[in-house]
């Protein structure tokens, strides 16, 4: 018995379990899903490519901006906004305000005075995002609502392509392309937009094949009656979907729907923003498990698990496949496996040399930077998995402008 657990049999067994699900959510899941997307698609939408101001499906809209303290870019969001082409009259845009003291409740009120198509809505007490989306909601009548961040800059016609995947009415909520500027110039910039890129080719292949896992913050669209009040702890543009979904409805990509936003300046920016929507998403799958239902709705569930919770625990994944290389090495002598080794080992050397870099300012050099973000992300990850059981939530959200 003790032979067959200590043998380097087992240890080969749960190296290669692990390596496979540490790169499974990067390199093997893309490709399945796009292949799943391509043999088995499920049936297509109105992506919104012919969209133009003359066509007669024209739902009425409200797009909620949620702020807090965003005097730097509130303007420039507002005058974004305003020139959204949209039908004559059936577009509001109310800027949710979270009890911001930094002027922008001013500075909204101000340009409302000349542009009607702007509101503020602002609760006094802050409570959150989610929280403000809530109270903002129970109020909003129109067909579609669309939500945005307030560094999220539309294109003009984002809206107008949006809202063509309502066309079908198995649509429940749409998702559009929220991309980087492309003058991003620090380390940690650079490695976001390219993780990002992925997860934008991922987004249309779920769509394809199901639904897409999760909204997007920036810039998604639900069907208004759908919208259910959530836990103000809960990471909106996570549950959201999963509670339309689980109404049977599915979720769409709209690549033509685009925004532009820029990625974290510093690889702690990226992860705190990481750590703490993880937190929230991690909380949320365990708390809304039986939603969805299994047989219901087994497409979703694969994605979900496949894109995000699998790729959560990256980590943990790297640790045991660490602890079970050292083992067969000690064990066999192998130089296959010793030079496994060296290969994780040399990514965390160079992820711990950019971390030290970092930590003292200096600038990262580019073959490190990659090393540096994966492992910072799976870090990250780990890290707002952890705080759930140690009792640390976050239902407050602080942009990473700060």
């Amino acid at each position: 018995m003790n032979e067959t657990v200590n043998s380097p049999g087992t240890a080969i067994v749960i190296f290669w379990v692990a390596s496979f699900l540490t790169i499974y959510p990067y390199v093997i899941y893309p490709l399945l899903v796009k292949a799943l997307a391509k043999f088995f698609p499920r049936n297509p939408v109105h992506r919104g490519s012919e969209a133009n101001l003359d066509d007669d499906y024209c739902p009425s809209v409200t797009q909620i901006v949620s702020a807090f303290n965003e005097a730097p870019v509130i303007q420039a969001k507002m005058e974004n906004s305003a020139a959204i082409k949209y039908c004559s009259d059936s577009l509001d845009v109310v800027i949710a305000s979270d009890a911001s003291d930094d002027g922008t409740d001013e500075l909204v009120k101000t340009f409302a005075e000349k542009n009607p198509r702007i509101k503020l809505v602002r609760v006094n007490e802050r409570s959150g995002k989610t929280d403000a989306l809530n109270k903002v909601m129970s109020s909003v009548q129109t067909d579609i609502t669309v939500f945005s961040d307030a560094n999220a800059m539309y294109k003009p016609d984002a809206i107008l392509h949006l809202v063509q995947a309502f066309r079908n009415e198995e649509v429940g909520y749409a998702v559009g392309a929220a991309r980087y500027y492309e003058d991003a110039s620090t380390d940690a910039s650079k490695n976001e937009t390219a993780y990002w890129d992925l997860e934008l080719g991922i987004k249309q292949s779920e769509s394809d094949f199901d639904s897409v896992v999760g909204g997007d913050g920036a810039i998604y669209a639900i069907r208004t009656h759908l919208y259910e009040r959530m836990d103000p702890a809960d990471v909106s543009d996570f549950v959201n979907p999963i509670q339309i979904v689980a109404k049977g409805y599915r979720g769409v990509f709209v690549p033509e729907a685009e925004c532009y936003e820029s990625a974290g300046d510093t690889f702690g920016e990226e992860y705190g923003r990481k750590r703490r929507i993880v937190n929230q998403s991690w909380r949320a799958v365990v708390k809304h498990r039986k939603l969805l239902g299994f047989k219901r709705n087994l497409k979703f569930i694969f994605m979900l698990i496949s894109h995000k919770f699998i790729r959560w625990h990256t980590l943990l994944f790297i640790i045991l496949a660490l602890i079970a290389n050292l083992y067969i090495v000690a064990k066999t002598g192998s130089v296959f496996y010793i030079l496994s080794l060296l290969a994780i080992l040399a990514s965390i050397v160079a992820a711990v040399v950019a971390h030290a870099m970092a930590r003292q300012g200096k600038e990262i050099p580019g073959i490190l930077s990659p090393a540096y973000y994966f492992y910072l992300a799976a870090v990250a990850a780990l890290a707002g998995i952890i705080q759930n059981f140690t009792g640390e939530r976050y239902a407050m959200w602080d942009h990473i402008r700060e």
